[in-house]
């Protein structure tokens, strides 16, 4: 139902605009049926929770196609916008991390956030790359926003 949604997006921007947002976490198909059941605004994915549900460690431990997947089962069975915790990104490449992010959006979801990009990868951003986070967190928003619509809302969380 989502993933043709073209009001969820735009739905999703405005949830945020009003105030306070409260986001129960789904995982599979089942769970975001229950919390809409229960008048939730919109939903968000637990990477933890996603991934431990088959049979991986959180972590970017999840295959990206299995990410996707619950993402297309969540769309198929709710009416309501879907943000999606994509962990890091799934890659230290940020043309794969802006892969993973439209195949999300293909998916249904129309927001994500990509977090613990300096605890994943911590050799990766120290010395000669330390000006990649920065690079990184500049280009991730407008990749998404490219992608085509429905247009994403992107939350970046730094790590300093």
């Amino acid at each position: 139902m989502n993933s043709r949604n073209p009001t969820a997006a735009p739905v999703f921007r405005r949830l945020h605009e009003e105030g306070f947002l409260v986001l129960a976490n789904g995982w599979d198909a089942g769970s975001p049926r229950l919390i809409e059941s229960l008048e939730a605004k919109a939903i968000a994915t637990s990477s933890a929770a996603v991934a431990w549900s088959h049979g991986y460690a959180d972590g970017d431990l999840l295959p990206v196609p299995l990410l996707v997947a619950t993402v297309e089962e969540i769309a198929r069975v709710v009416k309501v916008p879907i943000t999606v915790d994509v962990e890091s990104g799934y890659s230290i490449d940020p043309t794969a991390v802006a892969d993973t992010v439209a195949a999300v959006i293909d998916a249904g979801g129309v927001g994500i956030n990509i977090d613990r990009l300096t605890e994943t990868w911590p050799d990766y951003f120290a010395g000669e790359n330390a000006g990649e986070l920065k690079r990184c967190s500049a280009r991730m928003p407008a990749q998404a926003q490219s992608a085509r619509p429905p247009k994403v809302f992107a939350a970046l969380a730094r790590d300093t």
